[in-house]
């Protein structure tokens, strides 16, 4: 199962993936320079439906993808919108 973990409240328990900024799940675009918050998140979907290799260890470790959620739907959008 799946759990939004707050690092800094919480700690990180043992087998947890780090997914935030900084990780090679971060989102490289950034509110302001790329755009508002909806037009990053838009970007950040488009780009990580073609790392196909994120995509591959995504579909293997996707109970540990507990904060992206959101990201997660807008990603198997866009899966659908390219095919």
């Amino acid at each position: 199962m799946c759990r939004v973990l707050n690092k800094h409240h919480a700690g990180i328990p043992a087998g947890a993936v780090y997914i935030g900024r900084g990780s090679k799940w971060g989102n490289p675009f950034r509110i302001g320079q790329d755009g508002d918050r909806v037009t990053v998140i838009a970007k950040y979907a488009r780009w990580l439906a073609v790392q196909h290799h994120l995509l591959r260890a995504l579909d293997d470790a996707k109970e540990y993808a507990a904060d992206e959620g959101i990201t997660l739907t807008a990603l198997d959008d866009e899966r659908e919108s390219a095919s």
